[in-house]
């Protein structure tokens, strides 16, 4: 499709000034793949898919940024809600002074007129997770961490706030393995603000909370970011800490009055787990092997072009169907379904609407896929890491 249209309608494609380099090190990318391309300059340094086998794999809708609000009164109505829209790995993640909704089992402990619901008997795989609702509001997932284990330091600070949050998370899971963060609707602070100082303002956020203490990105998809703000400061953010560090995006609904449509199933991340990986039966490996994905970038996000909030139904997103590199030919290729327009995104800018990129300096130092349909879905894959030798 021509060029001007697919930015037009991604809100992609916006300059932006990052003028300081992060202190990022390689090493903060967990599971990185290096790998150079025949006969190119241009260096895979990390694939989050590379691990993935397309033909077994299996695609899980999750769900980590929900309240018990609005229409819901309970947890276990949050549960079945997400049952019913297919979600199969995910968490009710509360926020404010409220105890963390954890175990599933154990719902009633919290207010004895909840109802209690197995994980294993609904067929899915859940975790803990609560949203930090400080200055700057951070999602803490696969951790048990809670507001009371923070407020009672008398944290005034937001970046000892946030750096308590995210490094604390990985010191409360019911797992070996660490827990993680991700940062919640950032366009929420910004709104209002000039945009050269919230792209330094989280340029600077993100060098503060680094990978190893479980910070792996930011929700790009929220019903408050559909204008595609987020998009864009996830691609600025990129355009500085990529290759070295690469930022996983997310979609989450963070849904008010849960109706199907207007905040409910608009926004999703899907976990790429194969059948050895998930199984209701084993909640700990399940859940260890979900959040090892994710740390990993295993996952795609997913959105709606526009948020209607009287719409009756939520758009489908598009589906990819694979995403291999072919060393070998110096490109990268997608097949996908359900889709009518597709662009390579790389520095912010599009660099390519075909389904197969040949890649060369142009693309560094990542490149990303980004789909939409007429219906007004959105798809895109997380970022692949690429540098010049």
């Amino acid at each position: 499709m021509e060029r001007r249209r697919f930015l037009s309608r991604t809100a992609v494609g916006a300059t932006v000034s990052l003028p300081i380099s992060p202190r990022s090190r390689a090493s903060d990318v967990r599971g990185s793949v290096d790998g150079q391309f025949a006969d190119s300059d241009v260096r895979v340094v990390y694939d989050p898919y590379d691990a993935v086998d397309w033909r077994t794999v299996t695609a899980h809708k999750c769900e980590f940024h929900n309240h018990v609000r609005g229409a819901v009164t309970e947890p276990a109505e949050v549960v079945d809600r997400y049952r019913e829209l297919d979600y199969t790995v995910y968490a009710v993640a509360d926020k404010g002074g409220r105890p963390i909704a954890w175990p599933w089992t154990a719902f009633s402990t919290i207010d004895g007129a909840f109802e209690d619901r197995n994980p294993e008997e609904l067929g899915v795989v859940a975790f803990p997770g609560c949203e930090f609702a400080y200055d700057e509001h951070v999602s803490s997932l696969f951790s048990t961490l809670a507001h009371a284990d923070v407020d009672g330091d008398e944290i005034t600070d937001r970046w000892e706030q946030s750096h308590a949050i995210v490094d604390r998370t990985d010191h409360h899971v019911p797992a070996d393995g660490g827990g993680l963060a991700v940062l919640a609707h950032p366009f929420f602070y910004y709104a209002w603000s000039d945009p050269d100082d919230a792209w330094e303002r989280y340029r600077t956020d993100f060098e503060f909370r680094t990978r190893e203490q479980g910070m792996v990105g930011l929700e790009v998809f929220n019903r408050t970011s559909i204008l595609g703000h987020d998009l864009r400061l996830w691609d600025a953010l990129l355009s500085v800490f990529a290759p070295d560090r690469l930022l996983w995006g997310f979609g989450v609904d963070d849904p008010t009055e849960y109706e199907l449509g207007s905040d409910l199933d608009v926004n999703w991340t899907t976990v790429l787990l194969d059948d050895t990986e998930f199984d209701p039966t084993d909640q700990p490996a399940s859940r260890r092997a979900a959040a090892n994905a994710m740390i990993a970038g295993r996952t795609l996000l997913h959105g709606r072009e526009t948020w209607d909030p009287d719409s009756e139904d939520p758009a489908p997103g598009p589906l990819v169907d694979a995403l291999t590199v072919d060393r070998d030919a110096g490109a990268i290729s997608i097949e996908a379904s359900d889709y009518d327009d597709l662009g390579w995104v790389s520095d912010g800018e599009v660099v390519s609407t075909d389904e197969t990129i040949s890649l060369s300096a142009d693309h560094v130092p990542y490149v990303r896929a980004h789909l939409l349909n007429d219906d007004g879905g959105v798809t895109s894959t997380q970022p692949i890491g690429l540098a010049e030798e």
